[in-house]
């Protein structure tokens, strides 16, 4: 039987009749169960989420990086007429590339797989008034990976250039939705201490008169506030609380981007769909708007010849920064990345992260030699700096923490995976003795706190005792009233605790697949002493046995042993944190 291709939840490209071949569980939103649930329809197969074609799609993901980023560096210099090098471009634009790579990997993989595997005969083409896909930015780019319309383009795109695909297009012109491109994630607002914050904002700007044109730019350094401006005492400059501004917004030109990076007509399958699509998603900032942003960058008031240069966060999505960085390095300024979060020298295919290969020294929360360059400097957890040990309850609770949805961002299906996640982790609860089962926190990501989310709805109907929280709760305030903390993926919260010396496991599927050689023998360690779980059963005999006893087991010999030896490793605490990271 004949389908009907459906690739989003815009219902305005749903058929009134017929069968329908939905492209993927993200098309069949929670709350709007009464009218999916009408249609004779079947869900495509999951793309990539077998376990062996998971790492094949990364592995080659991490091999087309290279070569498009070399493409990418050769036409931008061309482009925009200027001879920057390839670390330049690759600060710059090295995030946005990254993560493109692997969405377009997922949207044309899920596509081909379909195409193969059904008899689709019709497909609707939203026509909107306007169709720009662009983004100013990267983190313009990010917002829009969960946005139904936006992916709705990216696929008819894609399906409109696709080689002998005998697909009967219905062409339907639409008014454009209000939130079609949630483009640019504002700053936020100041919150209810707005009054003592723009104090604070303005004592800070008076501290810029003395601010000298060699000093270090530290920015975002993911230590405590007050700690940042001690490392600035201690490092002999007056401190300084830095803020970049907004980019200035620039129109997308189709005639001025239909000029940039043709070279895709040479090319077959999803590498001519990696190259054709660049010169429409590429944010607006790095092609119309890069003389604009070029000017801006001159314009920070910043040190013009800063000794270094340490952020532990904007590396990413932080345009000018990147912008400014990168042109402070061609002349020689030193720029150090600190670790941000967890993953980092553990997980492979992290050895690529732009952030890692850009800087001059990557400073890391104790690791110093995971990768093949080795620039890392090992320190400490920087997020735990001013907590001292312990900090839990003994007779108390025992907080779950959840992971959110996230962005569709990746090679493989992410929406089937976080829908199997919470499967799991819910029959892991379900399993647990009455008693303890209602001694719980649910802490949910606050990007599922939604009604409207199937994560949200799940937990709060469950028929126990347990508090749902919504993920804004200070999570140290309810670590304080437990007696363990459980972590439910491979996360940065786990190196928090641990380092912390809180009772804590973690558990997941997909045992240490994920893990890099050199860290595998620390993870079986934790694994061995009950600390970490590779299954369900297995962590749900451990708490229904052990529950009475945490506090027993946590402070056994052979529990110390493994949780230090890790901790020395990825996730150290020092007795002189800041003197020790003025001398890296």
């Amino acid at each position: 039987m004949s389908l009907h291709l459906v690739t989003t939840a815009d219902e305005r490209s749903w058929p009134k009749k017929g069968k329908v071949l939905f492209l993927g569980e993200w098309c069949k939103k929670y709350d709007r169960k009464s009218q999916w649930s009408k249609a004779e329809s079947t869900v495509a197969r999951p793309y990539a989420i077998d376990p062996d074609q998971k790492k094949d799609i990364h592995k080659y993901a991490d091999n087309l990086f290279e070569i498009l980023l070399c493409e990418l560096v050769k036409e931008l210099n061309r482009f925009h007429g200027v001879g920057h090098s390839k670390r330049y471009w690759y600060i710059f634009i090295g995030p946005w590339l990254h993560r493109y790579i692997k969405v377009i990997l997922n949207r044309y993989g899920s596509l081909s797989q379909a195409i193969s595997s059904h008899k689709i005969s019709t497909t609707t083409i939203l026509e909107f008034e306007k169709e720009d896909m662009s983004n100013l930015t990267y983190s313009g780019f990010v917002h829009s990976l969960n946005n139904d319309s936006w992916n709705h383009q990216i696929y008819a795109n894609m399906l409109q250039n696709w080689p002998n695909i005998g697909l009967n297009f219905i062409n339907k012109n639409v008014e454009q939705s209000s939130d079609i491109f949630k483009k640019e994630v504002k700053n936020k607002t100041l919150g209810r201490n707005k009054y003592l914050k723009n104090l604070v904002l303005i004592f800070f700007r008076f501290l810029t008169i003395f601010e000298r044109k060699t000093d270090a730019v530290i920015i975002n350094s993911y230590l405590p506030i007050i700690k940042e401006i001690q490392l600035s005492i201690l490092l002999g400059q007056i401190p300084q609380l830095r803020k970049t501004p907004e980019v200035d917004d620039v129109c997308s030109d189709p005639s001025f981007r239909n000029k940039f990076f043709q070279n895709y007509k040479r090319y077959k399958g999803v590498e001519r769909e990696l190259r054709r699509m660049i010169h429409i998603l590429i944010p607006r900032c790095y092609l119309e708007g890069y003389k604009s942003i070029s000017m801006q960058s001159k314009r920070m008031p910043w040190p013009s010849e800063p000794r270094f240069v340490f952020t532990s966060n904007n590396f990413s999505s932080d345009e000018l920064f990147k912008l400014w960085v990168a042109k402070k390095i061609e002349n020689g300024t030193a720029y150090y990345v600190g670790q941000h979060g967890s993953n980092y020298g553990t997980l492979k295919g992290s050895e690529i992260w732009p952030e890692i290969n850009t800087c001059d020294r990557f400073i890391s929360w104790g690791w110093s030699s995971a990768y093949s360059v080795n620039k890392a400097m090992p320190a400490f957890v920087f997020k735990t700096i001013s907590r001292s040990y312990g900090g839990y309850n003994k007779n108390g609770g025992a907080v779950l923490i959840l992971r959110g949805p996230g962005n569709r961002d990746g090679c493989h299906d992410r929406c089937f995976e976080h829908i199997s996640y919470q499967e799991k982790v819910l029959n892991f609860y379900n399993n647990l003795h009455g008693n303890i089962a209602d001694k719980f926190t649910i802490r949910l990501h606050h990007g599922s706190s939604d009604k409207k989310t199937v994560d949200s709805q799940t937990w709060s109907s469950q028929n126990s005792k347990a508090v749902v929280d919504e993920g804004f709760t200070d999570l140290n305030r309810l670590i304080r009233k437990s007696r363990i903390v459980i972590h439910t993926y491979d996360s940065s919260g786990i190196l928090e605790t641990l380092s912390l010396n809180i009772p804590t496991i973690g558990f997941w599927s997909g045992g240490l697949d994920h893990v890099m050689t050199s860290a595998l023998p620390f993870y079986q360690e934790l694994a061995d002493v009950g600390i970490i779980h590779l299954d369900n059963k297995s962590v749900e005999v451990f708490l229904n046995e052990n529950w009475d006893s945490i506090e027993v087991w946590w402070h056994s010999k052979k529990v110390q042993k493994a949780r230090l030896k890790f901790c020395n490793r990825y996730a150290r605490r020092v007795s002189h944190p800041l003197l020790s990271l003025k001398k890296t």
